[in-house]
This record gives structure tokens, C-alpha cells and sequence, in this order.
């Protein structure tokens, strides 16, 4: 018997393949976001820099 033979095998697949599209997205969202923040972060950064934490601890 033949793995297509079966009876909802289109289903099977699409399942499979909106599971893989939307683990892609979710993936490409956190990226981007990440970037994005790094960015908008970014002057923070470069104001902290030789600063000591509140610890006394430089960072």
C-alpha cells in the first residue's frame, strides 16, 4: 500500500504545511524584532558606555 493511497493524505500535508509556514513566520517575526530593537537600543548603548552599574561594577 502506498503512502498516497490513503485517504486523507492531502490533508495530512496541508496540515504539515501551514505548521511549517507558520513556525517560519514566527521565526522571521523574533528576527526582526530583534533587530529592531537592537536599533532602537542602540543610543542607550553608546551612553552607558564607561559608566559604572550600580553595583560599582563597570559593565
Amino acid at each position: 500500500m502506498s503512502v498516497f493511497a490513503l485517504a486523507h493524505i492531502g490533508f495530512v500535508i496541508g496540515a504539515y504545511a501551514i505548521a511549517l509556514v507558520a513556525i517560519a513566520l514566527l521565526i522571521a517575526w523574533i528576527v526582526l524584532d530583534q533587530r529592531a530593537l537592537r536599533r532602537a537600543l542602540a543610543p542607550y548603548e553608546s551612553r552607558s558606555r564607561g559608566l559604572r552599574d550600580l553595583d560599582g561594577v563597570e559593565p
